[in-house]
């Protein structure tokens, strides 16, 4: 492990959001989402360089899950936790990182601190889903503010957050009015551990002699969750391989490898293979389930991942494929934008529906008469890549091993110098550090903001009021006991008979209603002013609750002092 800078050093601390649908693909489905989430963990313990980890979490399930995890990855640092639902974060961080987009939740959260307590960090993955984007149409009326932010892994994604939240503002401006800033929106790429990818000969040779490759014959591998749609159409990459193979000096294979994520994606793949791309062998690996399945980056010659689909943002396969070496053909899409140059390798040209072409289409997702499957698989269908190209590239790749080496070996390097997350950690710190410094600079400048309910989170003393005769309000009032004997049983007695443990929650610990109870039997009766004063570790909010649960249950009574 990386040596470790104090966490006094003055860096600003960053307290990690933790769930592990996040960012444990081993105990939930593997996606990109989880992958990025457990690599970025990895890559933040090795190289942030503190010595107290910071997890936030919602309850204690997941902060003894979040302690376990980190530990399993190799962190043996302090880790320190605190739940969401209390005031502050863990070891007075100054951010607060989320693993995904959304930030009003934690907005609503953070506003009856005021606003100003900390800063709030999120990070595109996918962001074609109707939860996301009416996420970030939500943040522009949610407390969210100009020291939060939302790291957008590359440009393209950038643009299309930006154009969402531009289309937001011109709404809610004719509607409403000037609105506040937005949160920042920096691009910061997701990054990966470039030693996992290292070429393995062993395994090269082991995995080609499984799959019957001989050693002049070419692999083309992909690698990812196989959707037909919900990650790329696979029938323009076989038409272009068979063109490929054609006019190929070797047998040219096809390996996948990924799991199905249904029966009709099997069905494409295979079946489209099999019709469109006959001199191309065809080969399915499921990865998730085979033992050492990374060594299947070193069987392979060439990686290919021409994605048509709007659920790709960044695209992390096309950077590991660098890092193992290989030469990258992909789509000109999203994030393989700025991640594959042509010295690496080649993007296919790509093109989509010509602009206001599927307004109908993006309303019946929003209103859930299409799924997001849907949804997606009619954007595929209306986007094109050059099948020409993809062919004539794949050509030049298959019969010129100079060239897959040449590439091969400058994407390696690309991968480590731009991609490997001892360089991407920093710039997640910096823009950390701008956030808080941002925010610090507000409270200097004396900014206002005032703290209220959540007006999507009203307390229900105040929403329900009235409901009820009148409010419970025990200033000036009295109290005697009506239990007797010991109060601590009384209370345990109730609670077992009303079974409040099957809840799972209660207003406060059956410990502080017995000392409550306790109090008032030992001085007969006694006063509201009496029990504020009393020997008790509770705020008048806590005390409130104690008195409201004894009267409702018929242990004490109430009367005027």
């Amino acid at each position: 492990m990386s040596s470790r800078k104090s966490s006094n050093s003055g860096a600003s601390d960053v307290a990690i959001y933790f769930h592990n649908d996040g960012f444990d693909p081993k105990k939930n489905t593997l996606n990109g989402r989880r992958i990025a989430g457990e690599s970025f963990l990895r890559g933040f313990i090795q190289h942030a360089g503190t010595d107290r980890l910071c997890g936030a979490v919602d309850n204690k399930i997941q902060g003894d899950g979040f302690r376990e995890f980190v530990k399993s990855i190799g962190y043996d640092g302090e880790v320190v936790t605190r739940m969401l639902s209390r005031q502050g974060l863990a070891g007075d961080a100054s951010v607060l990182n989320m693993p995904g987009p959304n930030l009003s939740e934690q907005a609503w959260r953070r506003h009856h601190l005021g606003g100003r307590a900390f800063s709030i960090c999120g990070i595109t993955h996918t962001t074609a889903t109707k939860r996301v984007m009416q996420g970030i149409f939500d943040m522009r009326s949610a407390p969210v503010l100009e020291w939060d932010g939302i790291i957008c892994t590359s440009n393209a994604v950038k643009a299309s957050v930006d154009y969402q939240f531009d289309q937001a503002d011109q709404f809610l401006e004719q509607r409403f009015g000037k609105l506040p800033a937005r949160p920042q929106t920096p691009v910061i790429p997701l990054g990966i551990h470039s030693k996992d990818f290292a070429r393995d000969e062993n395994a090269r040779k082991s995995w080609r002699e499984r799959l019957n490759v001989g050693p002049d014959e070419i692999v083309v591998l992909t690698m990812s969750r196989l959707n037909s749609f919900g990650k790329f159409d696979p029938l323009p990459l076989f038409q272009a391989l068979e063109i490929a193979a054609g006019n190929a000096a070797h047998k040219v294979h096809f390996l996948a490898v990924g799991p199905y994520s249904d029966n009709v994606t099997r069905r494409v793949f295979e079946n489209g293979a099999q019709k469109l791309a006959p001199s191309v062998k065809y080969h399915h690996v499921d990865g998730t389930k085979e033992p050492m399945a990374l060594g299947l980056w070193s069987a392979a010659d060439i990686f290919t991942h021409p994605v048509d689909n709007i659920q790709e943002t960044f695209g992390l396969a096309p950077v590991e494929a660098m890092a193992a070496g290989l030469p990258v053909v992909v789509s000109d899409w999203d994030g393989f934008k700025d991640t594959i140059t042509s010295d690496v390798g080649a993007r296919i040209g790509t093109f989509g529906p010509k602009s206001g072409a599927m307004r109908a289409e993006a309303l019946r997702h929003y209103l859930g008469t299409d799924s997001y499957a849907q949804y997606m698989g009619q954007v595929s269908f209306q986007t094109y890549i050059d099948v020409a190209q993809m062919a004539g590239v794949f050509t030049q790749l298959i019969n010129d091993p100079e060239l897959r080496k040449k590439m091969g070996a400058a994407g390696r390097k690309r991968a480590q110098n731009i991609y490997d997350w001892k360089n991407v950690i920093p710039q997640y710190q910096e823009f950390w550090a701008e956030l808080d410094a941002h925010r610090l600079h507000h409270l200097n400048e004396n900014f206002i903001y005032k703290s209220q309910s959540a007006p999507v989170a009203l307390d229900p003393s105040e929403l329900f009021a009235s409901y009820p005769t009148d409010a419970a309000e025990f200033v000036g009032r009295g109290f005697c006991a009506i239990a007797t004997g010991d109060p601590k049983q009384s209370v345990l007695d109730m609670v077992r008979l009303r079974e409040i443990p099957a809840l799972k929650r209660a207003s406060t610990k059956a410990d502080n209603y017995a000392a409550v109870l306790e109090y008032i039997q030992n001085q007969k009766r006694t006063s509201y002013e009496s029990l504020q004063r009393g020997v008790f570790d509770m705020d008048d909010t806590v005390l409130d609750k104690c008195l409201i649960w004894l009267l409702k249950y018929n242990l004490i009574s109430i009367g005027k002092d």
